[in-house]
């Protein structure tokens, strides 16, 4: 009975299940129901209290509010838009009202739109009221909630709104009009645009934030040391979450700030991941956990001696993957930097990698195929004056990409190592053979292509054949292995490729090569990025793509390896 009244509350339900001839007894609240009811009763939101908010103020003089366009004229109540800016200048003028539960916890109403909850440990949560259910207070994802600056941007203007769009209805009403829902929504955002305009123009936000701040008494070592992880989280403001580990974390950020000020923002990122050491003293927790994954004492070294600046170029990474700080910490070990990296190189080489996650939680980018090569392009940077130093910079994306396309197998198997310039040169003929080869796929027509049968789906799965050089190149350079090597049996209708992808998203999962062995097309190989192994998934992809082809056509010729289609 118990998990079914449970359910029944989970999907909103107002019903309730009962023995029978027994009537319902609701269950206690939770300390959370708790607190919510009595931050309903001691705060009320600054917009939406009905019905009968503004009775006793109708008969003043009307007011020289603005008029709005054409559009929204309908919607238009000049007296109700000065008594709500009148409304609005009160909670700016005293934006901050404090009560203490009988717990012990702070709660702060911040100019009328939220609500901050402190408790004795120092964390914060923080409430806004949601309008359409009358002004329930409702805790809001600690992620969402910005703890400095306060309040952050117009966010609290902007939860005015609900509240304004019911009082419009509501004023509407007894004037004896019905107003559609767009246009109360157009014109309360008109009214919010307007209410910014005289803010800006006569407000000092500046001592309304400080008021604030002076009422949260937040802790200036937690705030410090979640300030430090904006720019990878990619964040313009502190979020309580970030705040709150800070909190928790204290005693060790006091320490660190005293034997290793450059470590506190890594340590707060990557103090809450799982294996971290709950115990010790910080640095050495930090050490055990980063060389745990695989870092050498010579890159911990060097990111123990570095500047709070060192993971600056996370923020260049993208597909979200800035929370990979150790893979990123371990990039910088792998590339064997003798003193801390520069972070021009580093945003460069970021800027340019193709970053794929794969399920170990690392990274996979050309360092796990060219250690020598990149180690050398380090080497060549840290040693050159400012002029070679520019060069390298400048010429750091097409090595790279040259590296990841065909490189390798130019330079890594070299028993001597070639110099910068050599590297270079390899790198721009490389460049020149790829424009020619985009320029040889287009004819006046369009693309030059081959015959190929229809696409073949499988469950979530689709095998897309390859029709022209150019598809059959990016290929080859997306997933990294030598399919643009069968052009010409692709040509010669001797082979077929196909890209094995998702349907929903278009990612792609592997690459099919089918040949033809005088009866019917088969599969010869089935590669994932890298020339790795293709999940069970996409070999049946491709086996049922073969079965598909069952009177398709017969080649031409063949000029297809019967070994198959070798990446290496």
């Amino acid at each position: 009975m118990e998990s079914a009244n449970s359910r029944a509350i989970d999907l909103g339900l107002c019903v309730r299940f009962v023995c029978e001839g027994e009537a319902y007894a609701p269950p206690p609240p939770s300390p959370m129901q708790d607190r919510r009811r009595a931050l309903d009763r001691v705060f009320t939101p600054a917009f939406g209290l009905l019905p009968d908010i503004a009775e006793g103020l109708d008969g003043r003089p009307p007011a020289q509010a603005p008029l709005p366009p054409a559009s929204l004229l309908p919607a238009h109540d000049p007296e109700g838009f000065e008594l709500w800016w009148e409304r609005a200048l009160m909670f700016l003028r005293d934006p901050v009202r404090v009560w203490v539960d009988p717990q012990g916890v702070r709660h702060i109403r911040v100019v009328g739109a939220t609500v901050y909850s402190i408790d004795a440990a120092g964390t914060v949560q923080a409430w806004c009221w949601e309008i359409p259910f009358i002004g329930k207070c409702l805790l809001v994802p600690m992620r969402d909630v910005s703890v400095a600056p306060n309040p952050f941007g117009w966010q609290w203007l902007s939860l005015w709104g609900a509240g304004l769009r019911l009082e419009v209805q509501h004023r509407a009403a007894r004037r004896g009009h019905d107003l559609p829902e767009d246009l109360v929504e157009r014109y309360v955002d008109w009214m919010l645009d307007r209410f910014r305009g005289r803010i800006r123009s006569g407000c000092d936000l500046r001592q309304l934030r400080l008021k604030v701040a002076r009422a949260m008494e937040l802790d200036p070592v937690a705030l410090d040391a979640a300030r430090r992880t904006n720019f990878v989280q990619r964040r313009s403001h502190v979020a309580a979450d970030e705040y709150n580990r800070a909190v928790e974390q204290r005693a060790a950020l006091e320490q660190l700030r005293r034997d290793a000020p450059g470590l506190v923002g890594l340590f707060l990122l990557v103090c809450g991941k799982e294996g971290f050491p709950a115990d010790g003293e910080p640095v050495q927790r930090l050490k055990r956990y980063l060389q745990g994954r695989g870092m050498s004492p010579r890159g911990w070294r060097l990111i123990q001696g570095a500047s709070t600046r060192l993971l600056q170029p996370l923020a260049e990474l993208r597909n979200d993957l800035a929370s990979e700080v150790v893979a990123y910490l371990k990039m910088i070990d792998a590339l064997g930097w003798r003193a801390e990296p520069d972070r021009g190189f580093m945003r460069c080489l970021l800027a340019t990698l193709e970053i794929e996650l794969v399920p170990s939680g690392s990274i996979v980018t050309p360092f796990d195929f060219t250690p020598r090569t990149m180690r050398r392009v380090v080497d060549w940077f840290e040693t050159a004056d400012d002029d070679g130093q520019a060069e390298i910079l400048q010429c750091l994306g097409l090595v790279v990409r040259w590296l990841d396309a065909e490189g390798i197998d130019q330079c890594e198997g070299l028993a001597r190592h070639p110099g910068w310039r050599d590297t270079l040169r390899w790198a721009q003929a490389w460049e020149r053979k790829s424009e020619a080869i985009q320029r040889v796929t287009q004819d006046g027509k369009g693309l030059r292509s081959w015959p190929t049968p229809a696409d073949v789906v499988v469950k979530d799965l689709e095998v897309r054949f390859i029709a022209s050089a150019g598809e059959l190149y990016e290929e080859g350079r997306v997933m990294r292995h030598c399919a643009f090597d069968y052009l010409q049996g692709c040509q010669e209708q001797a082979a077929l490729i196909g890209s094995i992808r998702r349907r929903k998203t278009g990612r792609r999962e592997a690459t099919v090569m089918l040949a033809h062995d005088g009866e019917r097309w088969a599969v010869r190989q089935v590669k994932k990025f890298a020339n790795r192994l293709a999940s069970q998934d996409a070999v049946d992809a491709a086996g049922a793509a073969a079965e598909a082809l069952l009177g398709w056509g017969v080649p031409r010729a063949s000029s297809a390896d019967d070994e198959g289609w070798i990446c290496e």
